[in-house]
């Protein structure tokens, strides 16, 4: 065997192809110490770019700026395959983030109109 690094993985082919240890440049004899050689520097974009200072991202989606209270309902089968459909309806319609939660606040809001309640805004 020679004197030269083993690589893993290629065995004793290395030691075949592999320059002698004197004919690699060494970093003293390059012209600029504080450069890297080309041996040195990263290839892989993913080497060479530098992090950015990005904030983090707030977890969850964007507040609409109505405190809201969470709490468990039990809804029958039915009520909850209607609520499915107005869901899926509302998002045919344009409105890509409606959820139950709004469906359910504007029902609450029209069961009050029809009881002639007044919503007072928090």
């Amino acid at each position: 065997m020679s004197d030269a690094k083993k690589r893993s993985g290629i065995g004793q082919f290395w030691d075949a192809v592999a320059p002698p240890a004197e004919a690699a440049p060494t970093p003293e004899s390059s012209s600029s110490p504080a450069e890297p050689t080309e041996a040195a520097r990263p290839t892989s974009r993913a080497a060479r770019a530098v992090p950015a200072e990005a904030p983090p991202k707030p977890r969850g989606r964007h507040g609409t700026g109505i405190p809201k209270e969470r709490m468990t309902v039990n809804l029958s089968a039915q009520s909850l395959r209607v609520l499915e459909e107005l869901r899926y309806l509302a998002r045919k319609n344009g409105r890509r983030s409606a959820t139950f939660s709004d469906l359910i606040d504007e029902a609450v809001a029209l069961l009050a109109k029809q009881y002639k309640l007044k919503i007072e805004d928090v």
